[in-house]
Order: structure tokens, then sequence, then C-alpha cells
């Protein structure tokens, strides 16, 4: 009886050894794709022109409203992207700094954005919460709104704070923020 106790419990020892170092690569890949995102982000921001031109003068964007964007599959979310891309002329300035970050396409990078987009106005959202008084919580959630974003990502956001505070401080000296974070 006492053998199958000790060989349960070195098992499920092993197991949790295991999880911890799987659950380490994951983090380290997340890790490595978010500081992907932010190298990309600031390689971008000189473009940031471009980008709003896009918003603005693209006939394909107007095409689609943001939830029907969405809706969209990825390889045709990736088709769109880019042919707007080409419709800007921006196409070939663009995925050279996709390819030099491996990025398999515009739309990967677009996706990510927006992921960790959300995670850091979350994040951003209970740092700024966190002492408040719980009726004045509830006012600050109302005025911004629902931010729907994925828990994992704003743990990732979380645990990597001082990299997205460094980037985020370093464009706020610069004036280059870009125009949703105005």
């Amino acid at each position: 009886m006492q053998k199958s106790w000790k060989n349960r419990f070195v098992s499920q020892c092993l197991a949790l050894v295991a999880f911890m170092v799987m659950s380490t690569w994951v983090q380290a890949d997340d890790s490595k794709e978010l500081d992907r995102w932010l190298e990309t982000t600031q390689e971008f921001i000189p473009m940031k022109d471009v980008f709003e031109a896009i918003g603005e003068n693209s006939t394909i964007a107007n095409q689609y409203s943001e939830e029907e964007f969405l809706a969209l599959s990825v390889d045709k979310q990736d088709e769109v992207l880019d042919d707007m891309l080409k419709e800007q002329g921006v196409y070939d300035k663009m995925y050279n700094v996709l390819k030099a970050k491996d990025w398999e396409s515009a739309g990967e990078y677009v996706r990510a954005s927006a992921r960790y987009g959300k995670a850091i106005a979350y994040q951003m959202r209970e740092m700024l919460t966190a002492s408040m008084p719980e009726e004045q919580k509830k006012m600050m959630q109302e005025m911004s709104g629902e931010i729907e974003a994925n828990p994992e990502d704003v743990k990732l956001v979380k645990d990597n704070w001082d990299k997205v505070t460094a980037f985020m401080s370093k464009n706020i000296q610069q004036g280059n923020l870009p125009p949703a974070a105005r």
C-alpha cells in the first residue's frame, strides 16, 4: 500500500515538474512573440502616417466594418490586408519589416497587435483602478467599456510590464504614439 502511495507521489511530482518546465517554455515563447511585436511596432512607428492614410483613404478598408472584417477567415483577412497595402503602395515597405521580424503575414501582425493592445489596455485599467474605491472603479469601468482581453495575454503583458512601459515611455517622450493612443 505504501509503495503505491509513494509511486503516486513520485508520479505527481514528476508531472508537476514537467508542467512547470512546459509552462516556462510556453511563457518564453509567448514572451519572445511579445518582444517581436514590440520591435516590429517600433519599426512601424515612423510609418504611422501610412497607417492613418490607410484607415482614411482605403476603399478596401471602407468595404468592411470591424465586425465584418473579424468575421472573415484568417486567410481572407490576410488577403484583404495585403490588398489594402498594395492599394496604398506600401506593400513592399511593410513586408520588408514583417519578413525581417519573421511574421508570416500582415494579418498575423495585426491580429497580434489587437491581442496585445487589448491586454495592455486591460492591464492599464486594472492598475489605474486597483486602489480606487469600488464606486469609482465601477464608474471607470463603465467609462472605458468592456475590454475583452484574453487572460493569457493579460498575464503575459503583466509579467512583461517593464518591457511594455519602456516601449510606451520611449514613444511618449518622442511623441510617437499611434493614433489610437493619443
